[in-house]
């Protein structure tokens, strides 16, 4: 029997082929042998090692050969995306089959040159071109870089571009290429001026605001033509019209014109308009609702009878009555506007009508995560408000993307649907990227509190890939020192119950003071999350507080103290001058439904914060707490931010008002006072802005701060997100508060401790690294 031979010119052909080959794909091929494969040869190649080839193929020495595994070997072939041609010969044996692989190899691009460059850089080159040396040529590939050139040239002024590239053998190098970009760049092109024709109602200034076309303005506004944009700017002008109500508006034509010989290299271009008349809306009806009555579908419309037929206020309603379905599972349901026009004296009158097709509700059928390579499913699972088998909702939807980003493992958590194989269900992904959660950090710094700092810090937010954190930190500085080791689990033993452990050992100077502090001590606390956004944490905290004079504060005299010399005697008054033991349990409750803890936007945070140290029932004899100190403090702490309905100004994105205030509260019980180290202290960072840290508040006689046993702040704030999740800016912000002694206050002395309330206003800025969760704050107050 002769031989056989069979190829593949180009991919359609192959598909061809193959549709039009014998059924009896998985069949042997018969041949009278024993259909076994006896040799397999490559040839035809110069780069490509034939080992990279027989790799791929699923044909064996020893094999039944079957015209199904030649066909996927092949496309295997085809794939590797190196070839010009592959072909395979099977040539009968005594025994069976010789198969040779016969392959034309693509050349290799050995270096990209382009001439006639000028106005681009080899940045943008590259970014363009995505062929580059050591690749195989790929002539779509070329093909697609030269459009982007292009693309790029027209996008800086230069709208008669040509570009196009060649193969030149390179010399000496066998199978190797020099690929040849040449370009053409023609003259860069201006705007004289834009100007409109038929437009009665608005100005041609209203116009030029939305096109992408410009003409020059100073440093702003480059005014360089783009030919590309000009289609889209037609549209634009379109939409504007739609948008104020003339839905029949037309753009009848622009003309891109020569300017005179004076004005070389540029252009005037001239759109003719047709205004049409101004529509108004005379009837709205809705037709195939079942779900929803009339009024909440047309409460979500918010489009009266009456009004202005305004094509971006339709958009927006329909897109609201959608999220109406939606939220109930009905996600393929469609809701198709049907206007009809009518010209009554002269005045344009619209019946809307809105044609609602509900469809079914589409339910989950699995909830997949993509992305995670160090991050176990479970950790993002847990987190998520919907479940399997649940109708869709897109608000748990929503919840589930933000819970899992605020867990500050992740970049970007992105939330996507795909078909499922059951009817009337749909798989959900939740697609991941991943930052690093593990820093070791060594560095200094200065703060207006402490000074300069030195420190030492490792931290691991995301252990073994469960979400386990722990961390040890070193300081040392001019008014600080500090070790603290932290180990934080959310998921005790894959419970909703987390565990907290810390231990710390801290030595400050507080400014305004003439004596540093020493805190040691640790914690354990228990959580739980009782609901989505609810959690609850019972904890206990043993610390040793001591304070140590910095100097003689009564200066040099016959005291019996030398100068220089710790004269515990002379602390001010309320610093205990032995240590003090606080043994105290600590109750947590929070409500928390920010999007982003991080750089929250919108949502309201609740924190409330109980302490008692030495009780809890001293005049019932239930003192077992122990310790020196015996108090109660409570603590409220809110927040709330609200995105504005529409941007303000057209470089932001919509900015968010955000309000903050904290209630604060402690008493000493059993003879004992509230302890100078648990009280009140205002000014700095976190409280009031545009004082130095903490010398807001009671003083003595003396004049040190002897801080205060109620506080209350409010903080308010504008925040404008210039890139999302990277950088805010917090202007403007106003700060007022305060903390007092005595407290409640009573009538007659309100007027006169409100009379102090502190008050100040600013700006600032946030910066979070990227890929970190890490936020540098910058704030400038005026107090």
């Amino acid at each position: 029997m002769s031989g056989f031979r069979f190829g593949l010119v180009l991919g359609a052909a192959w598909y061809l082929a193959g549709a039009l080959w014998i059924p009896a794909f998985a069949a042997p091929i018969e041949t009278g042998g024993e259909g076994i494969v006896q040799s397999i040869l490559i040839e035809g190649t110069v780069n490509v090692k034939p080992s990279d080839i027989s790799a791929r193929l699923k044909t064996r020495i020893g094999a039944v050969l079957t015209r199904d595994t030649l066909r996927e070997d092949l496309k295997e072939i085809w794939a590797m995306g190196k070839f010009e041609d592959a072909a395979v010969d099977v040539v009968p044996q005594e025994d069976g089959f010789r198969v040779t692989f016969i392959v034309t190899e693509r050349p290799i691009i050995r270096e990209v040159r382009y001439l006639g460059v000028k106005a681009l850089g080899e940045q943008d080159l590259k970014e363009s071109m995505p062929v580059n040396e050591g690749d195989f040529y790929d002539p779509v590939k070329v093909k697609g870089g030269e459009e982007k050139i292009r693309k790029a040239y027209r996008g800086k002024g230069y709208p008669d571009v040509a570009v196009r590239s060649e193969l030149v053998p390179a010399e000496k190098e066998r199978g190797q290429m020099e690929l040849v970009v040449t370009v053409t760049e023609g003259a860069k092109i201006k705007i004289n001026s834009i100007s409109f024709e038929g437009n009665k109602v608005f100005p041609a200034g209203a116009f030029k605001k939305v096109l992408k076309n410009k003409e020059a303005a100073f440093f702003f506004k480059s005014g360089l033509f783009l030919k590309d944009e000009l289609e889209q700017d037609k549209q634009r002008l379109l939409e504007f019209y739609k948008d104020e109500g003339y839905q029949k508006a037309r753009v009848l034509s622009v003309e891109v014109l020569p300017t005179p010989e004076s004005q070389a290299n540029k252009v005037d271009l001239t759109f003719t308009l047709e205004e049409g008349i101004l529509y108004t809306v005379r009837s709205v009806e809705f037709s195939g609702a079942t779900l929803f009555q009339r009024r909440e579908l047309f409460r979500k419309l918010n489009l009266s009878v009456g009004a202005t037929l305004s094509q971006r206020q339709l958009d927006k309603g329909i897109a609201g009555i959608s999220d109406l379905y939606t939220k109930r599972g009905y996600i393929y349901a469609a809701v198709i506007p049907d206007i009809v026009f009518e010209e009554v004296r002269g005045k344009g009158q619209a019946d809307l009508t809105l044609r609602i097709h509900e469809g079914a509700v589409a339910y989950l059928d699995r909830i997949l995560v993509r992305g995670n390579e160090e991050t176990k499913d479970k950790v993002i699972l847990r987190e998520l408000v919907v479940k399997e088998g649940e109708p869709f909702n897109t608000d748990k939807i929503r919840k589930s993307q933000e819970r899992v980003y605020n867990l500050g493992f992740f970049e970007d958590v992105k939330v996507y649907t795909e078909p499922s194989l059951k009817t009337g269900r749909e798989n959900l992904i939740f697609d991941v990227r991943e930052r690093q959660t593990g820093t070791i950090s060594l560095g200094g710094g200065f703060s207006s509190q402490f000074g300069f700092v030195g420190f030492l810090q490792l931290t691991k937010a995301n252990l073994f890939g469960l979400g386990i954190r722990i961390s040890a930190e070193w300081e040392i500085g001019q008014r600080r020192k500090n070790i603290s080791l932290d180990y934080f689990d959310p998921y005790m033993f894959d419970t909703p119950v987390s565990l907290g452990l810390g231990f710390w050992d801290t030595e400050r100077q507080l400014l305004n003071t003439n004596f540093s502090q020493r805190s040691t001590g640790g914690s354990i606390e228990f959580g739980y999350r009782f609901w989505v956004d609810w959690r609850a944490s019972l904890g206990y905290r043993y610390q040793i507080d001591d304070v140590d004079p910095l100097r003689d504060i009564n200066g040099p005299k016959d005291d019996g103290v030398p100068d220089g010399v710790f004269d515990k005697h002379d602390l001010p008054s309320g610093v205990p001058d032995q240590p003090q033991r606080t043994s105290s349990p600590i109750l947590t409750i929070t409500w928390d439904t920010r999007d982003n803890i991080f750089d929250p936007m919108r949502g309201t945070s609740h924190r409330l914060f109980a302490q008692v140290a030495g009780g809890p029932l001293p005049g019932a004899g239930f003192t077992f707490l122990g310790g020196d100190t015996k108090f109660y403090k409570l603590i409220y702490d809110v927040s709330f931010f609200q995105p504005a309905p529409a941007r303000l100004l057209p470089v932001f994105r919509k900015p968010s008002l955000g309000l903050h205030t904290r209630l604060g509260r402690g008493w000493g019980f059993d003879g004992e006072t509230l302890p100078l180290f648990e009280r009140f202290f205002l000014g700095g960072t976190d409280s009031i802005r545009g004082y130095r840290e903490r010398v807001l508040g009671p003083r003595e006689d003396d004049g040190s701060l002897s801080g205060g046993f109620a506080m209350w702040q409010f903080n308010a704030e504008i925040k404008w997100p210039l890139v999302p999740r990277v950088l805010t800016i917090a202007a403007p912000f106003y700060d007022i508060g305060n903390a007092w002694k005595h407290f409640p206050l009573t009538a007659a002395n309100v007027k006169k401790e409100f009379k102090g309330l502190a008050q100040s206003a600013g700006i600032g800025i946030r910066l979070t690294i990227p890929g970190t969760i890490i936020v540098i704050r910058l704030d400038y107050g005026w107090g």
